[in-house]
């Protein structure tokens, strides 16, 4: 076995927020797959935006737990670790 990361508490709870959100794109995945299977009417516009919109947030939610995994492994302290961690889990809701 390798070295192991010990995951601070933020990271623990910032990760189990962005998990939480898989829910959300699961749905949205089961609203694609009717609207393939001709379950769900919309026109192509809205498929090609769906299509679209729920591959960027699978992405993002990816890269978002990678990056909480990196700022831990930076070892920073403070106000610094708290900024990394923070913007890596994207911008906050307006």
């Amino acid at each position: 076995m390798g070295a192991f990361l010990p995951l601070s508490a933020d990271t623990r709870t910032t990760a189990g927020l962005i998990l939480l959100t898989i829910v959300t794109i699961e749905s949205g995945g089961l609203l694609l797959l009717r609207v393939l299977r001709g379950r769900h009417p919309m026109t192509a516009v809205q498929q090609a935006f769906a299509r679209a919109g729920h591959a960027d947030a699978g992405v993002l939610v990816t890269l978002a737990l990678v990056c909480q995994i990196l700022a831990d492994a930076a070892k920073q302290s403070g106000l610094l670790a708290s900024f990394a961690r923070k913007t890596a889990s994207g911008p906050p809701p307006s």
